[in-house]
């Protein structure tokens, strides 16, 4: 199963979405960023999102998106697209 596009922190659950389905936990996302730095793959894209790069398909100075998708990015974040 791969994980296609983002996590959405709310509290301590994070909601995990993959191509087929979404998966809730109950886990900081900052442990799971943590568990996530050895895949080059994922970049936060602001404080409450983690998005796997192989699936954004445009980038403004906003949002990356991912298809319809869209997830917010923050200033500060937008950093570690370039």
């Amino acid at each position: 199963m791969c994980i296609r596009y983002c996590f959405k922190a709310e509290g301590n659950y994070v909601d995990i979405f993959t191509t087929t389905n979404k998966f809730t936990i109950r886990k900081a996302l900052s442990n799971i960023t943590e568990q996530l730095s050895g895949y080059s793959g994922f970049v936060q894209t602001q404080r409450a999102y983690v998005v796997n790069r192989l699936h954004i398909t445009k980038k403004t100075s906003a949002q990356v998106y991912l298809g319809a998708i869209k997830i917010p990015l923050s200033r500060s974040y937008s950093k570690l697209l370039k």
